[in-house]
């Protein structure tokens, strides 16, 4: 059976397979335009019950419905911990990999986001979600970010 991590290509995405991270970044897509009044269905699918930040069990829910394991850390300061102690964080992004935000400046992250591709130098789009709407409120939305990344999780290697 192969891993993830032997069907690596030339690409940099030295994380797993270019078709795994393309399936995580369509699923995401998919939700895109999901409201807050909807993501239950995200909150259930990683463990939660109810009133909480839900970018977390957004990824973990994306992860899921693509037949992966996540790692067993809801909150986001935990899945960097997590991250950190299986040598999946680093400071440039791919698809399919998670960025980390620290609104605050602080070192701990407050946010996680998928990254569906990067533009140019430190420039990524990204799908999340609990995250502002276009138009108001927030759900699921597609983002364009060069602000207060903290770092990347190696989505594929670190969530066989």
């Amino acid at each position: 059976q192969t891993t993830a991590m032997a069907q690596a290509t030339s690409t940099g995405d030295s994380g797993g397979s270019a078709g795994t991270r393309a399936a995580l970044v369509k699923q995401a897509q998919s939700q895109v335009g999901t409201t807050a009044a909807q993501a239950m269905k995200y909150i259930r699918a990683a463990g939660g019950t109810g009133n909480e930040p839900w970018c977390g069990d957004f990824v973990i829910a994306m992860f899921k419905a693509q037949g992966l394991t996540p790692p067993p850390a809801r909150s986001v300061p935990a899945l960097l911990n997590w991250a950190k102690q299986n040598h999946t964080f680093r400071d440039t992004g791919h698809a399919g990999d998670l960025a980390m935000f620290d609104w605050n400046h602080d070192g701990t992250p407050d946010h996680v986001e998928l990254v569906t591709g990067g533009t140019g130098p430190g420039q990524y789009n990204t799908i999340g979600g609990n995250t502002s709407m276009n138009g108001g409120g927030t759900g699921v939305a597609a983002k364009h970010r060069s602000d207060s990344i903290l770092g990347f999780v190696d989505a594929i290697g670190g969530f066989r």
